[in-house]
């Protein structure tokens, strides 16, 4: 299983450049569901040669380090957490 780090929008050293602030956590029953972010917080610049179109503007915009991220969404049809995944970019390693 990948390593992740789960982080909250209040603490998270992404907010800048995040489109989905506010989205953590997320609370079902009473638990609280916070972003994961793989990997750590990018240390390496991401080749851009190898992003698609809309990667590649935001690559350019915002920055060099590529983040993986998976913000918790609500499902409330089925009434249960589910994730979506997100690439952030900035402009330094570690946020």
């Amino acid at each position: 299983m990948e390593k992740f780090i789960e982080k909250e929008c209040k603490s998270c050293p992404l907010i800048a450049n995040c489109k989905r602030v506010g989205s953590s956590p997320k609370i079902l029953k009473k638990i609280p569901y916070r972003c994961r972010i793989y990997g750590g917080l990018a240390k390496t610049p991401i080749d851009p040669s190898i992003l698609g179109e809309e990667s590649k503007k935001a690559h350019e915009k915002d920055g060099k380090y590529m983040n993986i991220v998976e913000i918790p969404i609500i499902d409330n049809h089925l009434e249960m957490i589910v994730y979506d995944v997100e690439k952030i970019f900035v402009k330094t390693p570690n946020g």
